[in-house]
């Protein structure tokens, strides 16, 4: 199993605060197929909410990402398609980041 890094952001939208996970592109759904319940949030849950934010916000730089795994993904496909239906030798395996 491949472990894919992403980053993630906490912003109201309407009545809700949504934990939103910062992936590729081609990873994206449509936020208008979300079903949120009708729930009024306290003061206390809201100010804590807040002070994470706060706490744990930082300036958003795309560029310190890339994606490893479509990468990878790209690099077997052009290895077969080049060997042209001769069996490849195993992939080897990166060591996963903690």
């Amino acid at each position: 199993m491949v472990k894919r890094r992403c980053t993630s952001t906490v912003k109201p939208t309407g009545r809700a605060m949504v934990l939103e996970l910062m992936h590729f592109a081609d990873e994206l759904a449509d936020p208008k197929q979300l079903a949120l319940p009708d729930v009024e949030s306290g003061k206390k849950e809201l100010a804590i909410a807040e002070s994470l934010v706060e706490a744990m916000t930082e300036k958003w730089d795309p560029k310190k990402y890339h994606d490893e795994y479509a990468e990878g993904l790209m690099k077997v496909i052009e290895e077969k398609a080049a060997a042209g239906g001769k069996e490849l030798p195993p992939v080897k395996r990166v060591k996963e980041r903690s």
